[in-house]
C-alpha cells in the first residue's frame, strides 16, 4: 500500500479515519514505501527497490517521512488490523499521535475492535512496521514495542499494527505425551461452582487432548457415554450460544496433580484455544483432571 504524500492532500483528517487498505492511493514518488497491496495478511514481505540507491539505508518507517511536512501541522499515525482472510484488505484507522502506549491502544482498539471485537487492553498488543533496506531489496516486519519507549521511539506517520497476544509455541505435537485424564464438569449453583465428582466404580477418563478442537469432541463422546453422571452438563448444553472452557486444578506445594483436587482451579489462556502448540503446554498430565464449563 502506497501513501498519499501530505503535500498534496486537499482535505484535513478528522481525529480518527478508518479505511480499507485498498482505498489508499498510489503516488509516482520514487521514494514512496512499498505498495503494501501484496502484503496484506502477512508479517514478512520483500520488494525489490530498484529506484533506490543501495547505499541508503532504510532503518525506520520513519526514515521515509521524517524531513515531510505535516499534514497541516497535524501530526498522526495509522493503526493497522491485518486482515485474517488471505487476499482480504486490512483496515487501517488515521488517529492523532498519542504521547504513551496505553493511550495509543486505547484509540486503536476504540475504532478497529469494531472489526475484531474479543480486542481488549488486555489482549491486545501493539507493534510498528519496520523497513530495512538488504541488497536493494526492501524488507519489513512487525516489531514489538518496549511501552515505556512509545513517546521517543514513535514519530509521526508511523504505522502501527494491532495484534492479540500470543506465547511463543512450546510443545510441539512430537513432543506431547499421550495418555488419560479424568473430565470433571462445573457449574454454578447459589453462588458456588460445584464440580462432577468422580464415581469410584467408574472413574470418567478420557484421551489427553492435543488441541481445543479435539477436546470439545472428546468432551461430548464422554458426556453421551456417561450420561447419568452428565446430566447436568447435557441439559445446559442445549443452549447453542455457549462455548467450552477448560481449567486446570494446579496441585499444593511439593504434591502432584490428583484427579480428586477440586479445591482450586485456573482456567487456560484463551490463546490455547487458537494455538495447538499453547494447548499441549497447558492441557494437565495424564492422569490429572482436566474441568470444562459452558460460558
Amino acid at each position: 500500500m502506497s501513501y498519499q504524500s501530505s503535500r498534496s492532500e486537499s482535505r484535513s483528517l478528522s481525529p480518527v479515519h478508518v479505511v480499507a487498505s485498498h482505498d489508499i492511493q498510489t503516488l509516482p514518488d520514487a521514494d514512496a514505501v512499498p505498495d503494501q497491496g501484496s502484503l496484506t495478511g502477512t508479517s514478512v514481505s520483500r520488494t525489490t527497490s530498484s529506484r533506490r540507491s543501495s547505499s541508503r539505508s532504510v532503518s525506520r518507517t520513519r526514515s521515509y517521512y521524517h524531513n515531510e511536512p505535516h499534514n497541516g501541522g497535524k501530526i498522526y499515525v495509522k493503526y493497522i488490523l491485518q486482515s485474517t482472510i488471505p487476499g482480504g484488505a486490512d483496515r487501517v484507522a488515521v488517529s492523532a499521535l498519542t504521547s504513551n502506549y496505553q493511550d495509543a491502544l486505547r484509540d486503536a482498539i476504540a475504532v478497529l475492535g469494531w472489526y475484531m471485537p474479543q480486542l481488549t487492553v488486555d489482549n491486545s498488543i501493539l507493534r510498528v512496521r519496520e523497513y530495512r533496506n538488504i541488497m536493494n531489496n526492501t524488507e519489513w516486519v512487525w516489531a514489538d514495542i518496549s511501552p515505556q519507549y512509545w513517546s521517543p521511539l514513535i514519530v509521526h506517520k508511523d504505522e502501527i499494527g494491532i495484534f492479540l497476544k500470543e506465547r511463543t509455541s512450546t510443545v510441539c505435537e512430537s513432543e506431547f505425551i499421550h495418555g488419560n485424564i479424568v473430565l470433571t464438569y462445573g457449574r454454578s449453583h447459589l453462588g458456588e461452582t460445584l464440580w462432577t465428582k468422580v464415581p469410584k466404580d467408574n472413574i470418567l477418563y478420557m484421551k489427553r487432548p492435543t488441541k481445543y478442537e479435539e477436546a470439545n469432541m472428546l468432551v461430548l463422546q464422554c458426556f453421551a457415554h456417561h450420561w447419568k453422571v452428565f446430566q447436568n452438563a447435557l441439559k445446559d448444553f442445549n443452549d447453542g450460544k455457549k462455548r467450552f472452557i477448560y481449567y486446570c486444578f494446579p496441585a499444593k506445594p511439593g504434591q502432584r496433580e490428583s484427579m480428586h483436587n477440586r479445591e482450586t482451579w485456573v482456567s487456560m489462556p484463551e490463546e490455547a484455544y487458537r494455538n495447538p502448540d499453547i494447548w499441549r503446554s497447558f492441557v494437565p498430565r495424564a492422569g490429572a483432571a482436566l474441568g470444562v464449563m459452558l460460558q
